[in-house]
This record gives C-alpha cells, structure tokens and sequence, in this order.
C-alpha cells in the first residue's frame, strides 16, 4: 500500500485500527475522477482492500518506509522554526487548518493542548528537511504545540515552495537563528515589536 499526500510526498503509515464507530460511504464520481485527498493529511485515496493484519501491514508498506518510520522514532527528531516571527493569531481567510484552530490565538490553542481538550496529533506539522534538520512550514502550529509544552507528533514532509525556502533568508530578530529553536512573535509582518519568543521545549 502506497499512501502520498497532494504534493506527491509518500505517507508512512504509523498504525491502523478500527474507528470504533461506523459511518456510511460512498463512492463518488466526479467528471471521471473518483479518486479523493481526506483527512488532515490530505491522503490521496481510492477503493483498496486495507490491511487485515499486522503481518499483512507490515507486508503492505515498502521496507524503506519502514526504516525511515523506525529512524524517526528512534531519534525523536526536533522539528524547527522555519521563519523570523510569526504572529499570535493563526490565520482566519483562505486557510485550510481545522476549525479549532482557524482564527484562534497559539495561546488559546496552547491552553487547550495543556488542559487535555487537544493532544500533539491534533496539530499537523508540515516539514522539509535542510540536511538533517526538519523545518516547519506552518510555524504557529509548531508555536501552539511549544507553549502546550508538547512536541509534534504528526509530521508531514513535503517540498519547499520557493517563498518559504526564501523565509529562511530574511533578518533574524532578537538574535534568533533561521531555522531555529526559538521564534519571535510579533504584531504583523510590518511591525516587527517582539512582544514574545516561543521556544521549543527542552531548550
């Protein structure tokens, strides 16, 4: 089973077990297209007959796969903050983050992952990697999850567009590094006040 998300960057499959609920489906066709991106992974989708077992799983996934899932594991590889600032709002127009994010406060979402009403998979990172470093491209997601003093646990590597690559080239504020640990939160783009820096946790 070969899963990509819609960039065409291989998915690995982490676990799989039953929903516990059912629900109906349907299958659908769309101007001869009846293939589909769900979820918050946006997974590319189609009828496939799943996996009946851990053996079948495991036959299932590519044995490369299976080592870069076990290599990540294994490390617990830090994810970094890919631009100078950010701002302490997540965006509200044209985003496709969830509902319980659009438009919040990292505050208010970072509260929420401390007091149990969120965890770490509900905040999807998206990351590419520069050398051995994963890089975040939604930087107040990463934010939210360092100030509930969590770590990413849902990753999503995919290739820099040539805009975020260029963040990475911009002034650094505060002294802090690009990519790096820290990032400075600010009013907005034109108005560069730190008025705090998220860290990530453990540094």
């Amino acid at each position: 089973m070969r899963l990509v998300d819609p960039f065409g960057a291989e998915l690995i499959v982490r676990a799989q077990g039953p929903a516990g609920w059912n629900a109906d489906v349907f299958n659908v066709e769309v101007h001869e297209y009846h293939t589909y991106h769900v979820g918050a992974f946006a997974v590319w989708v189609h009828n496939a007959p799943c996996c009946k077992s851990s053996q079948a799983f495991k036959d299932a996934i590519s044995p490369a796969a299976e080592d870069y899932y076990e290599l990540n594991r294994a490390i617990g590889q830090t994810v970094l903050f890919g631009q100078r600032r950010i701002s302490s709002t997540f965006a509200n127009l044209g985003s496709n983050a969830p509902d319980f994010i659009v438009g919040r406060s990292i505050y208010a979402v970072a509260e929420d992952l401390r007091m149990g009403r969120l965890t770490s998979d509900d905040v999807l990172i998206h990351a590419f990697r520069i050398d051995d470093s994963l890089v975040t491209f939604n930087n107040r997601g990463l934010a939210a999850l360092s100030l509930g003093h969590l770590t990413p646990t849902m990753i999503v590597e995919r290739l820099p567009t040539v805009s975020e690559l260029k963040r990475l080239t911009e002034s650094p504020l505060g002294g802090l590094k690009i990519p790096g640990r820290s990032t400075a939160v600010t009013p907005g783009p034109k108005n560069l006040t730190i008025e705090d820096i998220v860290t990530i946790p453990g540094w």
